[in-house]
């Protein structure tokens, strides 16, 4: 039997796959990455609040990094195997940095968004700014 190495870093998304997600996005997902590597995402919207888990399996908190730049929320984390005298017979996990960005709608309250991390899950409420009604004026007619 011979063993083949299989590096998946080698797949990738190709250019038709591309073209399809740049159709069918919603304005929420930005693809910025540099690796093949996304954390899943799943998105509610609620009322009051968005509310955004994403999949960090195996990093630890203090490598999650969340930040928000020119209203575009950036989910990154870091992870790998610094020693590069190791030679793998087969490598499949990840050792790469990983993000995804979302542009934020305009209902959102930036600077009340909160994240929890728990279990290799990264839990971000989005909350919304209260919808702004238009004052509505009565005028008598004679």
């Amino acid at each position: 039997m011979t063993l083949i190495k299989w590096n998946p870093r080698q797949l990738s998304i190709n250019e038709f796959d591309q073209m399809i997600n740049n159709i069918f996005n919603d304005g929420w997902n930005i693809n910025t990455h540099k690796s093949n590597q996304l954390p899943a995402v799943d998105i509610t919207e609620y009322d009051s609040k968005f509310e955004l888990k994403a999949d960090f399996p195996g990093f630890e908190k203090k490598n999650i990094n969340l930040s928000i730049e020119n209203d575009v929320l950036k989910l990154s984390a870091i992870q790998g195997n610094d020693n590069k005298e190791i030679s793998y017979t087969i490598n499949e996990r990840q050792s790469d940095n990983i993000e995804r960005s979302f542009t934020l709608p305009e209902s959102v309250l930036t600077e009340k968004i909160s994240a929890k991390y728990k279990n290799g899950m990264l839990l971000v409420n989005i909350p919304k700014a209260e919808e702004v009604k238009p004052e509505v004026k009565k005028i008598k007619i004679n």
